[in-house]
């Protein structure tokens, strides 16, 4: 039986239920002072407002108040272990003292009883990710999660993936546990709250777009806030890319001076590992689909809106322009939220030794905690601009 795999399912389950709030937001407006928002902005009190502070032409950070409550291990993780680990399996019947398999799958049935509401209807699944044992069991484990997505394509009009487009994304990523959970709990939250997302269409095709171009273009996938997702295989376009931004920057190499390489080149120095592919692929399952399911990018995407208001604003004589910070600001919500996500699905699993001698375990859920989180936070930014530069909530 693996714990760490039981903590993993019920971590995307509870992140998947935050997921499924805000997919079923519709296209109305995901704001700061939304209730159902774990990502609160709100400007001090007697202070100027995001947009003014964006166009006052200082390179400072906001003036805010932030709230942030996403709570994805915790007290869940830790009744979890409990119910799972209370005491030694007693010996099997016939004088045999190997495991008994039968009684180990009711047991994680019984703990996972109440506890999946995402998965509430796919237990059988997740329960054989749990108890698979070595690799073969955890391969058959996550083609039996690929088969309950092409099976609800079967059973269910509001079903995300056809069935042709889950065996399409799984020629991609493989069928692989830490690829495979983060989208089937993308599914399941769409398909909760698809009579709500009138992008719900245009997600698949988002996922399969992300992951060619991370896989195929020397440039990788561009996230919402301009960020490359580079793949580490792409390493011999590491010179000419070198050169184009030494251009760009406007950078001589000559005379013995020393040149600094551009933070966003370092991910095309990453070393070749599975947990870097493993985070990638997870961040861009997340990334492509929330911004398509809610409707955040594209030419006229809530971004596009909000940047271009921004930059019709009247230009600071001196200082940073309104775009420029806004996209250093959009980063700065993300990563803050990110990295609360990712503390705190470390600190929930404290004390389980499977987390901390796996990295690919905890790789497979910080990431998707992390990356949601980190969408969640733009998404609430994006709300509170696009209220305060009166754009129409559509």
């Amino acid at each position: 039986m693996s714990t760490q795999n039981a903590i993993v399912a019920v971590i995307h389950d509870r992140v998947g239920q935050v997921l499924t709030d805000a997919l079923a937001k519709g296209d109305r407006l995901f704001s700061g002072g939304d209730p159902d928002n774990p990502f609160k902005i709100k400007v001090l009190e007697g202070g100027k407002g995001l947009v003014d502070q964006l166009s006052d032409g200082s390179n400072s950070p906001p003036k805010i108040s932030i709230e942030f409550v996403l709570d994805v291990a915790g007290s869940a993780v830790s009744a979890l272990v409990t119910d799972l680990n209370p005491s030694a399996a007693a010996p099997a019947a016939g004088g045999s003292h190997g495991p008994d398999v039968g009684a180990i799958l009711e047991k994680v049935r019984g703990a996972l009883a109440g506890r999946l509401k995402l998965f509430d209807d796919q237990e059988s699944a997740v329960a054989d990710l749990i108890t698979a044992r070595g690799p073969a069991g955890l391969h058959d484990a996550g083609m039996k999660l690929f088969e309950s997505i092409r099976n609800s394509a079967r059973s269910d009009v509001a079903a995300v993936f056809s069935a042709d487009e889950a065996s399409r994304l799984q020629q991609l990523i493989g069928s692989d546990v830490g690829t495979v959970l983060p989208l089937a709990t993308i599914a399941k939250a769409v398909q909760r709250s698809r009579a709500r997302v009138q992008n719900a269409k245009a997600i698949p095709q988002s996922v399969v777009d992300a992951l060619l171009a991370y896989f195929f273009t020397p440039t990788g996938y561009r996230t919402l806030d301009g960020l490359n997702i580079v793949s580490p295989v792409h390493l011999s376009d590491v010179q000419s890319a070198l050169a184009a931004a030494a251009q760009q920057a406007g950078t001589a190499v000559a005379g013995g001076g020393q040149f600094a390489l551009p933070a966003q080149l370092t991910g095309l120095f990453s070393k070749t590992t599975a947990e870097h592919y493993l985070r990638d692929v997870t961040k861009l399952i997340v990334e492509s689909a929330y911004d398509a399911g809610r409707g955040l990018g594209g030419s006229n995407g809530r971004y596009a809106e909000v940047n271009n208001a921004l930059a019709a604003l009247p230009r600071p004589a001196n200082g940073i322009d309104a775009p420029t910070k806004f996209v250093s600001w959009l980063r700065g919500f993300g990563s803050m939220a990110e990295s609360a996500a990712m503390r705190a699905v470390e600190v929930g699993t404290q004390g389980v030794s499977e987390f901390q001698t796996n990295p690919l375990i905890a790789a497979a859920a910080g990431s998707f905690a992390g990356t949601v989180a980190r969408k969640l936070s733009q998404d609430s930014f994006l709300g509170v601009l696009a209220a305060d530069l009166q754009i129409a909530d559509r």
